[in-house]
């Protein structure tokens, strides 16, 4: 057992080694792209998994319902670092996320095997409509406002001091009062941070290229769901729908408060706006979707 034990830690140290090595040796350009690379396939694995596993839409119900995968995965590491010494929770995280991102394209790969060619290509031109929003977004308020690799909200910073406390071995962090209490008020669960850890420490990048990088993603990623409701909302209008989804881009202060950053308010907004496009909801959902958006902020 030692021997076996042994084995797994030079494995996960190696394994660790190797990409974060890999990662510093990159030119600047290609480990942001890297980044946001990651960064997207953290935020729609559980659309993924809910097309795949139950034939529901990409932005939906099931989708956000998806996301206790990340606290589920939290338990799972603290489980294993928590009652063994042969490896940290941060290395052990790390190579969490090589595996969630190979699982990502495992995935992907039975998904666009499952769809037929003109529902590929619809799909495709559905994404292509973001395109104007987002350039509008970038050119307008991301490159005006954020400076190269600062960390515009110091919330950005305190997430982050949860993220290093759920770090610390014998410590579960599921309650309000455990690890989260950032503002002296027991006011979070650690469903946020869970996320949050997986984007910091399963990259291997600091929180201020993170904190950078995710300010493009996750708009990218609620610009999607935009016009999902915008489409449905305006008949299939296709221009209209992008107006609608670029005036909700440029609009910094809007219904979830700088609703451009990753925030848990802001990323309790996403999974409200996911689950009212599915448009269906039995008694059931929305016990579930209330429970869901309580324990997110």
């Amino acid at each position: 057992m030692k021997i076996i034990i042994n084995a797994l830690q030079v494995l996960l140290l190696v394994s660790m080694l190797s990409v974060r090595l890999f990662i510093s040796e990159l030119p600047p350009v290609f480990e942001y792209v890297y980044l946001a690379y990651f960064l997207a396939v953290i935020l729609t694995l559980p659309s993924i998994m809910a097309k795949l596993f139950f034939k529901a839409e990409y932005f939906g119900f099931t989708s956000a319902f998806m996301f206790v995968v990340y606290p589920l995965i939290y338990l799972f590491n603290w489980l294993i670092v928590g009652q063994n010494d042969f490896v940290s929770y941060i290395d052990f995280a790390g190579l969490i996320g090589i595996g969630i991102t190979i699982y990502w394209h495992y995935l992907l790969f039975f998904v666009l095997w499952m769809k037929e060619a003109s529902d590929l290509k619809k799909t495709l031109r559905l994404l292509a409509l973001l395109i104007l929003p987002i350039l509008l977004y970038i050119l307008f308020i991301f490159l005006p406002i954020r400076q190269h690799e600062s960390v515009v909200a110091l919330d950005y910073l305190q997430h982050a001091a949860v993220v290093n406390q759920m770090a610390v071995r014998d410590v579960l962090c599921l309650q309000p009062v455990d690890c989260s209490n950032l503002f002296l008020q027991p006011g979070y669960t650690t469903f946020f941070h869970t996320i949050w850890a997986m984007m910091i420490q399963g990259s291997g990048s600091g929180i201020e290229r993170v904190g950078y990088v995710i300010d493009i993603v996750f708009p990218l990623i609620i610009a999607a769901v935009f016009l999902k409701i915008s489409l449905k909302a305006l008949g299939g209008n296709k221009l209209m729908s992008i107006f609608a989804v670029s005036v909700g881009l440029l609009v910094y202060e809007s219904q979830a408060y700088t609703s451009q950053l990753f925030l848990p308010q802001t990323f309790a907004f996403f999974l409200y706006l996911s689950m009212i496009s599915s448009g269906k909801f039995t008694l059931m959902k929305l016990i579930l979707g209330s429970a869901i958006l309580f324990l997110a902020h």
